[in-house]
């Protein structure tokens, strides 16, 4: 299987067969075969005939709108999922506080994990990260609910990001971790990796046939894909935060990659760096349990097992480890 992400601004995309054929100003630059292709995902000014359209939605593939700058504009998808069972036991147990509360201590705990060993790669903070993170694991189990399992969550986020600043070459001024509007280089890096993170799992979500909109750890709110946040939060340290460390320590992305006029943004060149650096990192293999898969299999597999625990022929959720 495979994504396929398109930022050249100004092309035009057409169907021809089972391929997506570019065009710049009438002229055919390159062919992709959809052959195992899963989802589209389109970065700003990018041009798709009815005839392509059509053509996603009866194969089930979804196609992902996004600005330039990697914020989320909206999806093309075809018939929702038949498997109305699986979101019947979905929202059953989404009312069931001790399923809800084992279930996310689970999702954090594994968070944390890859958190830790991310960070213990570099010498100079590893007695503090294990120290925090031992803490973490030791208060885990007395939390007896979810607001409070939030709380303890998020002050361990704010350390993370304190420290991460210590394991880059170039922090780029980086003080604590904004979402919206990312006021910084490194802020804006981690949104645009987290946005495109987030639009492979809600596919894949989707593909399976849960609610996306109904989760167990995140808060429901209005127009917020909560399951998709829940099932993010192992993937986060593995696939996003690694990424953004290579580019930056790797001086792959530079200060020259970001434009400073009024708003801070990514430039042309910064974008497609990013952008073909995700698609190598989610296509890329590793061992699970005893495979050779990519990321993109690998967090298939990890929606297919929490829709197995949800459906009771599992009795827990294992989230992945790094």
């Amino acid at each position: 299987m495979s994504v396929i992400y398109i930022s050249e601004q100004g092309v035009s995309l057409s169907k021809s067969g089972n391929a997506i054929q570019v065009y710049r100003e009438k002229e055919l630059v390159r062919t992709l075969p959809m052959i195992n292709v899963t989802q589209l995902i389109l970065l700003g000014n990018v041009d798709i005939s009815v005839g392509l359209m059509s053509f996603l939605m009866n194969e089930g593939i979804e196609t992902s709108f996004l600005t330039i700058n990697g914020r989320f504009k909206g999806k093309l998808i075809g018939e929702f999922s038949k498997n109305i069972d699986l979101r019947v036991n979905q929202f059953r147990l989404c009312e069931n506080k001790d399923f809800c509360l084992k279930t996310a201590k689970l999702i954090i705990e594994a968070k944390v994990k890859n958190y830790q060993r991310l960070l213990q790669r570099r010498e100079k903070i590893n007695s503090e990260v294990n120290q925090k993170s031992s803490n973490f694991f030791k208060i885990i189990g007395s939390i007896d609910d979810l607001e409070t399992l939030r709380g303890y969550e998020g002050s361990f986020s704010v350390l993370y990001f304190r420290w991460l600043p210590e394991i880059l070459v170039n922090s780029f001024g980086f003080k604590k971790r904004i979402k919206h509007p990312p006021p910084d280089p490194l802020n804006i890096l981690l949104s645009f990796a987290y946005t495109l993170l987030f639009q492979n799992i809600f596919a894949f979500v989707s593909v399976v046939g849960f609610d996306p909109y109904k989760g167990f750890f995140h808060q429901t709110r209005y127009g917020h894909p909560a399951l998709v946040s829940d099932l993010m939060e192992e993937f986060r340290a593995p696939i996003a935060d690694s990424l953004v460390i290579q580019l930056i320590n790797r001086k792959e992305i530079r200060d020259e990659h970001f434009l400073k006029d009024e708003k801070i943004a990514l430039t042309k060149e910064g974008i497609e760096i990013l952008v073909k650096a995700y698609a190598e990192k989610v296509h890329s293999k590793r061992d699970y349990k005893g495979m050779q898969l990519d990321f993109l299999q690998i967090i298939e597999r990890q929606v297919r097992q929490f829709a197995k625990v949800i459906n009771g022929e599992e009795e827990f959720y294992i989230p992945f480890l790094s």
